[in-house]
C-alpha cells in the first residue's frame, strides 16, 4: 500500500497547484469587484477584514484546500481505481484503454455543459492521466491469487452500503452530520469552523450571476428615461448598479425595442423593455442560466463530497475489522471477514439510524428539562422545541442559556428562538449575533428576520462592519434584505 499512498499525495499536491490558482484568481477578480461597489457607496459582501482576505495568499490556499480534497481526491481515486483494474481484472487489455477516454471526455464534457472553462477543465485533463499513469507504472506485481476477488467485493459492499445511506448522504444529510456529530465535540467544532471560514472562497469560484449576492451591473443606453427605469428595476432585482464594465456581471444595451444583455463581452439574450419590464426576474434568471458556465463544475464538486465522504466513512468502519481479523491463520478468511463483518456493521448502523426516535416531552417535563443542570438535557429539550415549534420564551430560561459555556446549548437555543413571540427574547438574539461560534452567530441573524424583527436593522449592519467571518456578514446580509432594507449607492 504504500505506493498508493504515494501516488495520492502525487494527486493531491496536483490537485492543490490547480486549486490554489483557480481560486486565487477568482479571489482577484471578487476583491476588485467589491472594491467598486465600495467605492460606488453601496454595503460590500463580505466587509472589512474578510474582504481583505480576498488578496492574502492564505485565503486562496485553504479555499483551494477544499476543491483539493472533493474534486482533486475523487479524480485521484478513479484514476487508482482505473488502473486497479486494468491491471488486477483486465490484465492489461488495451482494448481497456478507449473505454478509459470514453469515460474521461464524458466527465470533460460535464464540467463544461455550461461552456467552457479552462481552469475547472484542468482538473480532469491533468489529474486522472497522471495518476493513472503512475499507478499502472509503480503498481507491484500481486502476490495474492486472491487480489480481483478482494477488490470486487470491497466495491459490492461499499455500493450495497451506499445505496441503503443515500438517504443521509444530501445537503440535509451534511447538515445532520454537522448539527449532531461535529458541534457536539471540540475536534468537530474545529473542523466545523475551518469549514465556514474558509469554503466561501472556493464557493465563490463556481457561482452562478443568480447565485452571487454581490451581482453587479452596468447600464449603457443613452435614452435617460430608459437609463432611470432600468435602474430602478436592476436595483429592485438587487443588481448593483456601477459605471465600470471591468466589474459588471451584466450590462445592458440598446433601445426600447431591444435591450441587449450581455456578460463581459458576450451577448447572452435579447428582450424589449416591455417584457423586461413585465417579467424582470424570469429575464434575469434566463439570464444567468445562459451564461452559467460552472453548473456542471458544482454537479460533480458535490458528487465528489458524496464519493469522498462515503469512502472515508466505508474505511474508518473497515479498518477495525481489518486489524482484528488480521490475526487469524486462514489468509482468505482474514482477507473476506472484514469486508463481511463490515457490510453487516454498517447495514446495523443505518437501520438503527433510521428507526431512532428523538425524545418526547410534555410541557412539565419540557420546562423540567430546559431548567436541568445536565447540559446533554437542556440540548435535547432545545431539539425538541425546534422539531416542535415550541415557544421557549414562556420559560425564561434563554438569558442564562444564552451566556452558556456549553456551545451546542447556545446553538440549539439561538434555532429555538426563531419560534418564540415573548418580547424578552429579542433582545437575548442581539445577544447571540455577537457569540464567538460562527453557527451561533449566522444563526441568530437568520432568527431576526424569521421572526421579522424590522427594528434590528440598524443593529445588524453595526454587526456587519464588526464581524470578521465572510458567512455572517453573508447571513446579515440576507437577513437585512427579507427585513426590507433595500441597498441604495448613496447609503
Amino acid at each position: 500500500m504504500g505506493y498508493g499512498v504515494k501516488i495520492i499525495f502525487s494527486g493531491l499536491a496536483v490537485a492543490q497547484l490547480l486549486s490554489l490558482l483557480h481560486v486565487r484568481l477568482s479571489n482577484i477578480r471578487y476583491y476588485e469587484k467589491l472594491m467598486a461597489i465600495r467605492d460606488a457607496g453601496y454595503l460590500a459582501i463580505p466587509a472589512s477584514g474578510a474582504m481583505e482576505r480576498l488578496s492574502a495568499f492564505g485565503s486562496a490556499f485553504w479555499g483551494g484546500l477544499f476543491f483539493t480534497l472533493s474534486v482533486g481526491l475523487c479524480l485521484t481515486f478513479i484514476g487508482m481505481g482505473a488502473a486497479w483494474i486494468w491491471d488486477r481484472i483486465l490484465k492489461r487489455d488495451r482494448r481497456f484503454i478507449v473505454s478509459a477516454l470514453v469515460f474521461w471526455l464524458g466527465l470533460v464534457l460535464l464540467l463544461n455543459s455550461g461552456g467552457f472553462s479552462i481552469l475547472a477543465t484542468s482538473y480532469v485533463l491533468v489529474i486522472p492521466p497522471l495518476v493513472f499513469g503512475l499507478s499502472a507504472r509503480r503498481m507491484p506485481q500481486s502476490q495474492d491469487r486472491n487480489a480481483a476477488k478482494k477488490g470486487l467485493a470491497h466495491i459490492v459492499c461499499f455500493i450495497l452500503l451506499a445505496g441503503l445511506g443515500s438517504g443521509h448522504l444530501t445537503a440535509s444529510g451534511f447538515s445532520l452530520i454537522r448539527d449532531h456529530l461535529l458541534l457536539t465535540h471540540p475536534v468537530g467544532i474545529h473542523l466545523n469552523n475551518l469549514y465556514y471560514t474558509h469554503t466561501l472562497y472556493a464557493a465563490q469560484v463556481f457561482k452562478s450571476p443568480a447565485q452571487d449576492p454581490m451581482r453587479t451591473c452596468r447600464i449603457s443606453v443613452s435614452d435617460a428615461d430608459l437609463s432611470g427605469r432600468l435602474r430602478r428595476v436592476m436595483l429592485s432585482c438587487r443588481y448593483l448598479v456601477t459605471d465600470r464594465s471591468d466589474v459588471a456581471d451584466l450590462e445592458i444595451a440598446g433601445d426600447r425595442q431591444a435591450l441587449v444583455f450581455k456578460s463581459h463581452g458576450r451577448e447572452i439574450l435579447t428582450v424589449s423593455h416591455t417584457e423586461l419590464m413585465r417579467k424582470p426576474g424570469k429575464t434575469l434568471k434566463a439570464f444567468s442560466q445562459q451564461c452559467d458556465r460552472y453548473g456542471g463544475f458544482r454537479q460533480f464538486t458535490f458528487l465528489s463530497l458524496l464519493l469522498v465522504s462515503g469512502l472515508c466513512i466505508y474505511l474508518i468502519l473497515w479498518l477495525p475489522f481489518r486489524l482484528i481479523f488480521s490475526m487469524m491463520p486462514n489468509r482468505t478468511a482474514a482477507s473476506f471477514f472484514p469486508i463481511a463483518a463490515c457490510l453487516i456493521a454498517g447495514s446495523v448502523g443505518i437501520f438503527v439510524l433510521q428507526a431512532r426516535k428523538p425524545p418526547v416531552f410534555s410541557p412539565a417535563a419540557l420546562k423540567a428539562a430546559l431548567s436541568s443542570g445536565a447540559a446533554d438535557q437542556r440540548v435535547e429539550a432545545l431539539k425538541y422545541a425546534v422539531r416542535n415549534r415550541e415557544d421557549i420564551g414562556r420559560f425564561g430560561v434563554q438569558d442564562r442559556m444564552a451566556h452558556s459555556p456549553h456551545m451546542p446549548e447556545r446553538y440549539w437555543l439561538v434555532r429555538a428562538l426563531a419560534f418564540s413571540h415573548a418580547p424578552s427574547t429579542y433582545e437575548t438574539v442581539l445577544t447571540l449575533l455577537d457569540d464567538p461560534q460562527i453557527n451561533v452567530a449566522y444563526t441568530a441573524f437568520d432568527v431576526l428576520a424569521r421572526r421579522g424583527e424590522r427594528q434590528a436593522v440598524g443593529e445588524i449592519l453595526k454587526r456587519i462592519e464588526r464581524s470578521e467571518h465572510w458567512y455572517v456578514q453573508l447571513y446579515a446580509c440576507s437577513a437585512l434584505r427579507r427585513l426590507g432594507w433595500k441597498q441604495s449607492a448613496s447609503r
